[in-house]
């Protein structure tokens, strides 16, 4: 009776996570906290706090009110650099994809992650460095609303900043977030290299299902012990992540136990990217459980390997826009179970790695799709393109994936950093 009821807090307070009357009400809440702060920052926290919560653009009133704020900031470099705190200089989530080439030709950084956006204006000429440089950048989550987001367009005064995104509502939202934002149809699971992934014929698959997800709440793990629950024939599952802040290995473990499926499962914990690429090429299927996230960079890593994966057919989550009949499943939120089950009885009926390289979402489609929307930019404002961009590929850091052109962006890693005091990639 105790795990029973256990049990269904656990599912009552997931269900209520998600709902979007209670994400409405969230929102609502915040927003009206916000037009009754007295100061521009408590205005700006409750702001944010409400846009975490936005199911569509359609219901956005807040970019119009965080704009409005943000324009009363007298001095939005400094604003900016105190609201994040971080004075490194070292950007380990950027990477220089084309050197500066002329004043008219410029060189692109492409960095992750809204912290080390905004470790690009610790240097002591960021007026000389945004002459040099386009910046392509790319958020963290969905909605996008960030304080970098909305500031960063404005530092960056000759041509705003590029963006990629981590659901295709995140075109409307960056409209509204600011007309300076070039949003890019490319997600962060854009630059998965497949000729790093194997497929195996099925008969050498031993894993049913594989979940790699890290122990988050928001990953949602007790909806597959859920699912499996209702089992009558079990499935091999194994489960690969690593620990979050309040939650372990051990929590994880103890919610497998309490629907009564830990034997159904090896916990793998952590592991190394090669050694994921392993796990992917002995699975006949994989599944996403979150229902809100960004783009979830697995789904494409999956495919690559040839592995067909599952994802809740309500999931705010970019890389769903990959799910088709070749590629894999969109799940019922009732017996998840049953679902699961067929699914890994069909796994040897799909096709994905053929549909990902077919349709170019690889990282070779990626770097040819961005290098396009680069050259066509200059070529609108009259410079010259005489140099394309580098191979980039994330593996799962973002790399250069042509040995090749390895020496090109090293060497102009040293001049930026000799020139404006920063280091552009990992140390």
């Amino acid at each position: 009776m105790k795990k029973f009821a256990v049990r269904l807090r656990k599912e009552w307070a997931d269900a209520l996570r998600y709902s979007p009357w209670v994400r409405k009400t969230f929102r609502k809440w915040f927003e009206f906290k916000g037009d009754r702060a007295s100061s521009p920052e408590d205005r700006l926290d409750y702001y944010f706090k409400a846009a975490t919560s936005l199911l569509s653009p359609k219901e956005d009133t807040l970019s119009c009110k965080i704009n409005d704020v943000i324009d009363e900031i007298p001095d939005l470099y400094r604003w900016t650099t105190a609201r994040y705190q971080e004075p490194q200089t070292v950007v380990s989530k950027g990477i220089i994809i084309k050197p500066w080439v002329s004043e008219l030709e410029k060189g692109v950084i492409y960095v992750s992650f809204e912290k080390h956006l905004i470790r690009l204006l610790n240097t002591a000429d960021f007026q000389a460095l945004q002459k040099q440089f386009i910046i392509v950048f790319a958020p963290s989550w969905s909605p996008p609303h960030s304080p970098a987001l909305f500031t960063m367009p404005r530092l960056l005064e000759e041509d705003g900043l590029f963006s990629t995104i981590s659901n295709a509502d995140d075109h409307a939202y960056m409209k509204r977030i600011s007309p300076r934002i070039k949003s890019l149809h490319l997600y962060a699971s854009s630059w998965v290299n497949t000729d790093k992934f194997v497929s195996r014929p099925a008969v050498e698959k031993d894993i049913d299902l594989l979940v790699i997800a890290n122990y988050g709440t928001f990953k949602r793990h007790i909806a597959l012990f859920k699912g499996l629950a209702e089992l009558k024939t079990p499935l091999k599952v194994t489960l690969i992540g690593q620990d979050e802040p309040g939650r372990t290995i051990e929590h994880i473990k103890q919610e497998a136990a309490l629907y009564g499926v830990a034997h159904m499962i090896d916990f793998a914990g952590p592991q190394q990217y090669s050694q994921i690429v392993d796990y992917l090429a002995r699975s006949k299927t994989s599944a996403i459980f979150s229902k809100r996230e960004g783009s979830c960079v697995v789904v494409v890593e999956s495919m690559a390997a040839n592995v067909p994966v599952a994802v809740f057919k309500d999931a705010a989550i970019g890389s769903k826009e990959f799910i088709n009949e070749q590629t894999g499943m969109l799940l019922d939120n009732d017996n998840v179970g049953a679902q699961l089950t067929q699914f890994v009885q069909r796994a040897d009926t799909f096709t994905p790695r053929k549909w990902l390289i077919d349709n170019q979402n690889t990282y070779k489609g990626s770097v040819n799709y961005l290098n396009t929307e680069l050259k066509s930019w200059h070529e609108k404002n009259h410079k010259p393109w005489t140099q394309d961009i580098l191979t980039l590929e994330r593996s799962p850091l973002a790399t250069i994936g042509n040995p090749d052109e390895l020496a090109t962006m090293q060497q102009e890693q040293q001049r930026v950093k000799k020139e404006f005091g920063l280091w552009i990639g990992r140390e």
